[in-house]
């Protein structure tokens, strides 16, 4: 799990759950909400104080991994639904040779 302070001192969570999306936990009193058509094509969240989350939002800026591909609303705040890697096809983690995988180990050649 991530926590994330905005500006005004509140606290935002970020945990992948069991599909291997992020659970965003926090306070959603004041946000704006952006839609593409209707009201079930979330966009974008915007909480008061941030963060700002939209689609293609690079969850790396958190300490996970993934882009958001969607919002689904949820009692506790919103389930992101993070697309899988486009290179390794990994949805909540990268494989060991992506190279994408930032923990991937730089090759060593040998004289």
């Amino acid at each position: 799990m991530m926590r994330y302070k905005n500006r005004y001192g509140d606290i935002f969570t970020f945990e992948v759950n069991e599909r291997g999306n992020v659970d965003w936990k926090g306070d959603f009193k004041w946000c704006r909400i952006g839609y593409e058509d209707n009201q079930d094509d979330l966009i974008m969240v915007d909480p008061s104080g941030g963060p700002y989350i939209d689609l293609g939002t690079d969850m790396s800026l958190f300490g996970l991994e993934g882009k958001v591909a969607g919002f689904i609303p949820q009692e506790y705040g919103y389930e992101l639904v993070i697309e899988p890697c486009e290179v390794c096809e990994g949805k909540t983690h990268h494989k060991l040779t992506c190279q994408n995988n930032p923990n991937k180990q730089p090759k060593v050649q040998v004289k």
